[in-house]
């Protein structure tokens, strides 16, 4: 804790935003200690359990943590057995997200009819909804006809 109080006043001294900083701390904490304990805590005892783990997460500030999940359930060579979404309720520090690596890692979702039109390349965002719903199909028996998860 010392560190984290270290670089706060730091960073403060320097003349940014406190707010602004705290949130920066935050997020840096999240990415780092999130993925692991839903490993340990969450998918581990699930799959042991012989369910499958669906991770769901949202917003700009929580693509990061669900990247590096992804890669350690890779490196752990059980990333197959699971799936991860991630959702767009707004468009808010869009300019933050990896959005290469998150499509790797996830299925990108929106549930609002108001968010899919403002999604950029929404050919390829349709695709990926398809793809999605295929998993769903895979992963929990029939769907309902014509009926695509986000829309």
């Amino acid at each position: 804790m010392s560190d984290l109080r270290y670089l706060s006043k730091f960073n403060l001294s320097a003349g940014l935003n406190p707010d602004v900083m705290a949130k920066a701390t935050f997020c840096l904490i999240f990415n780092d200690s999130a993925p692991p304990f839903i490993i340990e805590q969450i998918i581990k005892p699930a799959l042991a359990n012989g369910r499958i783990p669906v991770i769901l997460a949202e917003e700009w500030h929580t693509a990061e943590a669900l990247i590096r999940l992804y890669d350690q359930l890779e490196a752990a060579g059980i990333q197959q057995r699971c799936a991860l979404f991630w959702n767009a309720n707004n468009t808010m520090s869009f300019h933050r997200v990896n959005w290469t690596r998150l499509n790797q890692a996830a299925q990108i979702t929106t549930v609002s009819r108001y968010m899919k039109h403002l999604m950029w390349d929404i050919h390829r965002f349709v695709k990926q909804m398809q793809h999605a719903a295929e998993q769903f199909e895979l992963l929990f028996g029939k769907r309902q006809p014509g009926r695509i998860p986000g829309f």
